[in-house]
């Protein structure tokens, strides 16, 4: 499986990067980064979900 970012989710996720910055400057980075990454798992864990949380958010635990 390949993980694919649709065009409004880096649309989205540029936002969130821009909002945080604004407050403080190097999280938004280090946040960005950790996204990508956990949305990376899920090409190897594509059912991984943690149970009581919402498929969108439990994706990125």
């Amino acid at each position: 499986m390949i993980v694919v970012w649709l065009p409004r989710a880096i649309e989205q996720l540029l936002s969130i990067i821009d909002y945080i910055s604004k407050d403080n400057p190097g999280v938004p980075i280090e946040l960005a980064q950790t996204i990508r990454e956990r949305a990376d798992t899920l090409s190897t864990y594509p059912n991984a979900i943690v149970p009581g949380a919402s498929r969108a958010r439990a994706n990125l635990l």
